[in-house]
């Protein structure tokens, strides 16, 4: 079973909002509106249409930036792009650095695809992977 949960929003300025849980709502429920954002933003990635300039070029580039951030390289397991925008699947090895890396390898992209979202997805019975939405535009997807 998978659980989702520790949404945040990285802006143009890498300044870091995170989601506001009220008092009365239970964590439960706040996982479970996490788990609802994060299968929303794949739907909304996997209907984009794909730029077949773009979308590799911009691949290439976020490879390039990864290969930069060599902690983080090896624990990316998936980059693809649509038109205007960019999914990265990233393993939590369980250091602690990974929002550092994270927060890197966004500066290293940011001119080009200045709006994420991260969405932490916790598996039973095994690491936790992190997955990265990235856009060319200011509204994510």
């Amino acid at each position: 079973m998978m659980r989702s949960f520790g949404f945040v929003l990285i802006t143009v300025l890498l300044g870091v909002v995170a989601r506001r849980v009220e008092p009365a709502q239970t964590r439960a429920e706040s996982a479970d509106t996490h788990r609802e954002d994060l299968a929303g933003f794949e739907a909304k990635f996997r209907n984009e249409a794909t730029d077949p300039r773009w979308s590799p070029a911009m691949s290439s580039a976020i490879q390039a930036a990864l290969v930069s951030v060599s902690s983080l390289h090896p624990l990316a397991h998936g980059v693809e792009c649509r038109s205007h925008s960019c999914r990265i699947v990233i393993a939590d090895d369980g250091s602690g650095s990974l929002d550092g890396l994270v927060a890197k390898l966004a500066r290293q992209v940011d001119r080009d695809l200045p709006s994420v979202i991260t969405g932490r997805v916790e598996h039973d019975g095994g690491p936790a992977t992190l997955v990265l939405y990235l856009s060319r535009q200011a509204t994510i997807l």
